[in-house]
């Protein structure tokens, strides 16, 4: 009786063991999963802020590319020893997929660790890594990545090629093998992080591979956790914040002049640049246009609240922009008509349209030819409105679009193909609808 109460004791002590063991490996993956959520909206949040503040560059600085802070940037790693004053700060350069620990730092955020204790490692892409000069590497909607993420059979692609991780992060978990992890070699990547099947986790550029991997007596080649961030991810949330931009533009514009600005004619070789140019503000509101790019000129905009790195970064060329008669007439005639920026807080008056012919003077008669040529209204999802803008977001290809007088690189649906010619549109020509893919962008401008 005494050696089965025993035995039951040792089995029951045996499974309460196991269980605890299991609660615990089970706690310390939740952990390392919310540190690397919490690392991946940090990294985008950090990006879609940036150029808020002091974005507006001096004069003498533009033709430099300096003072470029834009959205879609991610800040370079940290290399910096642990427990050393820089430590939790992104470096000031760093090389195209260049890997370090997390810059907790300059995140705004205290020291964020996985399940065992271990500070997280990032590594960022060339194309999206932010540099001090950035005016011959443009951060747009055509921007590509090129860090390849495998699976943990190290065959399988989970970057395609349109979709390339832009930035990736690592959960290093306990020590593997012959890792060392004191002082002197804190810095170290391979102590850290492992590689497997051909993949590697601790080079610069990868090709990296999410674990964990075991393998065949079942003892784990790595147990690196990996999260990333696509390019198409961290792109679309970038054009939401260039929309948001564009959105208060258009609406200062209209306050001061009555009227949204002309589009910019699509072909224009101004409007289809490769690289930043100082010349980008010749992509300059075409007056015979209802519809086109959005124009870059500067001029157009109240000088102390225009981010420079929209045209230095070209994102005006990859945006539709729709107009109206009524959104395009200016306000200085006694003609009596629709009120222009309802909804927008402008409390303007359009007194040009529906009769620009009547007005006694002003801008009127020199608009009347093309107002004709413009409907009165665009339509939005059977809404009304006076202009509209409409962004494609990231490419969903490895083609690049921005010079490109194809409608159809930029927006998905149909119906919203058929703008940007010079004839008179059709009716159907101004009718859109909100796409059901929500990487392309549209905003209404009442």
């Amino acid at each position: 009786m005494l050696m089965l109460l025993a035995l039951i004791l040792f089995t029951s002590s045996m499974l309460i063991g196991r269980a605890n063991n299991l609660a615990a490996k089970q706690l310390s993956e939740a952990r390392t999963l919310q540190a690397l959520q919490k690392a991946r909206l940090a990294l985008l949040a950090w990006s879609y802020a940036r150029g808020v503040g002091g974005a507006v560059c001096k004069d003498q600085d533009k033709d430099q590319g300096v003072c470029n802070d834009r959205p879609g940037e991610l800040p370079c790693p940290d290399t910096s020893a642990p427990g050393t004053p820089e430590y939790g700060s992104a470096e000031g350069s760093c090389a195209a997929g260049a890997l370090g620990r997390l810059p907790w730092r300059t995140l705004g955020l205290g020291e964020i660790v996985d399940g065992d204790g271990e500070p997280l490692w990032y590594a960022v892409d060339g194309s999206f890594r932010w540099r001090w000069s950035s005016w011959n590497r443009v951060i747009n909607s055509d921007t590509q990545a090129s860090l390849q993420v495998y699976a943990g059979d190290g065959a399988t692609l989970i970057t395609p090629s349109h979709a390339r991780a832009a930035a990736v992060l690592f959960a290093p978990g306990s020590a593997l093998g012959n890792q060392q992890r004191d002082a002197g070699a804190s810095t170290v990547a391979s102590n850290y992080l492992e590689a497997a099947l051909g993949r590697s986790n601790h080079s610069a550029g990868g090709p990296f591979i999410a674990g964990p991997v075991y393998g065949s007596s079942g003892a784990p080649l790595m147990n690196d956790r990996l999260s990333m961030i696509s390019s198409i991810e961290l792109l679309d949330l970038a054009s939401r914040r260039v929309a948001r931009e564009f959105e208060r533009l258009l609406g200062g514009y209209a306050k001061a002049h009555g009227r949204y600005p002309h589009p910019a004619a699509h072909e224009n070789p101004a409007c289809q640049l490769s690289a930043p140019s100082m010349t980008v503000s010749a992509c300059s509101p075409d007056t015979s246009r209802c519809r086109g790019r959005l124009p870059a000129a500067e001029s157009l905009f109240a000088a102390d609240s225009y981010p420079y790195w929209l045209n230095w970064n070209l994102w005006h060329q990859a945006i539709y922009y729709g107009n109206s008669a009524n959104g395009l007439s200016p306000h200085g005639g006694a003609c009596g008509g629709v009120q222009l920026g309802k909804g927008q807080g402008t409390g303007l008056i359009d007194t040009c349209h529906p009769s620009p012919a009547s007005c006694p003077g002003g801008e009127c008669p020199a608009q009347v030819g093309m107002l004709q040529s413009c409907r009165s209204t665009l339509i939005l999802d059977g809404q009304p409105a006076l202009a509209l803008i409409a962004l494609p977001g990231a490419s969903r290809s490895a083609s690049p679009r921005l010079g490109s007088s194809n409608l159809a690189d930029y927006l998905d649906e149909v119906p919203n193909q058929d703008g940007w010619d010079n004839s008179t549109p059709a009716a159907e020509a101004d009718s859109y609808i909100r796409p059901r893919h929500p990487h392309n962008l549209f905003s209404s401008l009442e």
